[in-house]
């Protein structure tokens, strides 16, 4: 039988191996290797995890970039922490059991959460499950499928003859009068159907077909390469894009 010394020894040097590895990994090897570049007191933070080709990869930075977002929130009275597209991350044991620490105990200490996913299964499949689910006191869910209206029966307790209206073409979006509808949900009582109204812009810079990306990058490539160059071709895209919206043009035809 092997001596603690000897198991001691094995371990230190399989965790020495394989920090040194994350370390020389060209995807994070710089970001977890160096000093931070990102001011350590801005209101909003941002992470963006994409470009990760490994499942070990992406679950460390992802940890990395929720530990900024809870000590950031930490540094203010009251924050926010928002997840979008969490689906395929809330299934890494150590990324849902931080998230469900936020819904869990957020509140006191003044952290809010917010998820935006598509995948009600994703949560129910997670570690954290329970705690998510516990703890969410506010819900919103617009056009789904009917596969999606019975996960949330299942598992949101919602009632299956309001739900599955959201699967059907009454929650169609209004194209030509840019609203979507949504239902809402608040601990027993529903509000359905709602309307949302986007503003011009907002819809302008979350287009994100190929020919919208393309008829906004036209119009910005119309101005000098700057922030503000970039604001003014959105907002000239966003007086084009409604007509878009309205069928009066194409979107091909738009900014040439």
């Amino acid at each position: 039988m092997k001596s603690f010394e000897e198991i001691d020894r094995l371990a230190i040097n399989q965790i020495t191996n394989q920090i040194s590895a994350k370390l020389d990994d060209p995807e994070i090897g710089q970001a977890i290797g160096r000093p931070s570049t990102i001011p350590p007191d801005p209101m909003v933070k941002i992470f963006a995890l994409s470009g990760l080709n490994n499942d070990s990869n992406a679950q460390i930075m992802s940890l990395l970039a929720a530990m900024a977002c809870v000590t950031n929130g930490l540094s203010h009275p009251r924050s926010l922490f928002v997840g979008d597209e969490l689906s395929v991350l809330l299934s890494k044991p150590g990324f849902a059991e931080m998230v469900g620490t936020i819904w869990a105990t957020g509140r006191k200490d003044g952290i809010s959460g917010l998820l935006i996913l598509q995948d009600v299964n994703a949560i129910a499949a997670c570690s954290a499950a329970s705690k998510i689910f516990q703890n969410t006191s506010i819900e919103m869910v617009g056009k789904t499928t009917a596969a999606a209206a019975s996960a949330y029966v299942k598992y949101c307790e919602y009632d299956p003859d309001i739900i599955r209206t959201n699967a059907t073409e009454a929650f169609y979006p209004d194209a030509s009068e840019y609203f979507t509808k949504w239902l809402l949900k608040v601990g027993d009582r529903y509000w359905s159907p709602l309307r949302y109204y986007p503003g011009a812009m907002i819809l302008a810079a979350v287009a994100n077909s190929e020919d919208e990306k393309a008829a906004r990058q036209r119009f910005i490539n119309q101005y000098p390469q700057s922030q503000v160059g970039v604001l003014k071709g959105t907002r000239d895209f966003a007086a084009a894009y409604i007509k878009v919206l309205r069928g009066g043009v194409s979107i091909k035809e738009i900014g040439k």
